[in-house]
């Protein structure tokens, strides 16, 4: 029954739930969602606490001159114009479901994540106004694009933290009454700065798996890929000496290391054939051509394999790979 949902979960994580589906499907109930929806919940608490912690009081926040604001800033700002307009366009539409998903990622991952690690480093190193106006104005933001799947949260959120009080206030301060966000006419490089966010990731799964403090600085990184304008950027959050950039690509020798089979359409095709492909395969006694593999005298069809390979770096350093970029530690 639905009380007892609700005695389980917050009533936003259950609205957020119902907010999954198109108008008119059918929407099987999964606890799994609402445990989604209730751990978003505490990620937009919890970034909220931190927004407040390392930012003064809005109001003694100024939005700085042209020019002032850092690459990442403006990168920030753009990415946060150009999900306003499309997620404008998909309320506009009905898709609630579409708009909901695309919200999340983008403060989960893009925000959380990626932005707010960087400027609470820069907070955290001294005052920086570009950060912080940065961050509020991402902040309140989220709060409105979120305040329809969320009203409950994201109205105490902005009651103590943004909502004008004392007697002095004319109307019902909400997130609810606010206008909904326009875009403020940001430009920037997104996908540079993308690639600078897988750059920043990759150093961190690198710090991680070598047991080193995420401040724990690093002498040299390489990255080849197109990152310009966010060097800093890149250089400030992981803490490197030397940061240098390239646009070609570095010298990196693809390997094959064996090949992956889908036993479902090798056997019942092959049946008592398919040790002999195995024994075959292990020897490194196969072939490709023309898309289809050449092993133990028969030939395989593209969806019965996949070719394995690895890559390695032949220079200095330990390579770590994005989607668009290569990072070399050296």
């Amino acid at each position: 029954p639905p009380e007892e949902v609700t005695a389980n979960f917050p009533v936003d994580a259950t609205r957020y739930w119902a907010a999954g589906t198109s108008i008119g499907d059918d929407f099987p109930y999964r606890e799994g969602d609402l445990e989604a929806g209730e751990r978003l919940l505490q990620k937009i608490w919890n970034a909220s606490r931190l927004v407040d912690g390392i930012t003064p009081a809005p109001g003694d926040i100024e939005a700085p001159a042209e020019g002032e604001l850092a690459a990442v800033d403006e990168w920030l700002l753009a990415e946060l114009d150009d999900h306003v307009a499309r997620l404008t366009e998909r309320f506009e539409d009905y898709e609630f479901s579409k708009a909901r998903n695309e919200l999340r990622a983008f403060f989960w991952n893009t925000f959380c994540d990626d932005y707010l690690e960087i400027a609470k480093q820069r907070l955290n190193d001294g005052g920086d106004p570009a950060a912080e106006y940065a961050l509020v104005t991402a902040h309140r933001t989220f709060l409105k694009l979120f305040a329809p799947f969320l009203p409950h949260v994201t109205e105490e959120l902005w009651q103590r933290l943004y909502a004008e009080s004392g007697a002095e206030a004319e109307t019902l301060d909400s997130v609810h009454t606010e206008d909904w966000p326009e875009t403020r006419g940001y430009d920037a490089d997104l996908d540079a700065g993308e690639t600078a966010m897988e750059v920043i990731a990759a150093l961190r799964r690198y710090k991680t798996e070598h047991g080193l403090a995420l401040n724990a600085d690093l002498e040299r990184v390489e990255v080849y890929g197109t990152v310009a304008g966010f060097e800093d950027a890149i250089a400030e959050a992981m803490h490197v000496d030397s940061l240098e950039t390239f646009d070609e690509a570095p010298d990196v020798t693809t390997e094959v290391t064996g090949v992956d089979l889908d036993y479902s359409l090798v056997g019942p095709e092959y049946g008592n054939q398919v040790g002999e492909i195995d024994t075959a395969i292990e020897a490194g006694d196969f072939e490709e051509v023309d898309g289809t593999l050449q092993v133990a005298g028969v030939e395989l069809d593209p969806e019965m394999y996949e070719i394995e390979t690895a890559r390695t770096y032949s220079g200095d350093g330990e390579m770590v790979e994005t989607e668009n970029a290569v990072v070399v530690v050296c």
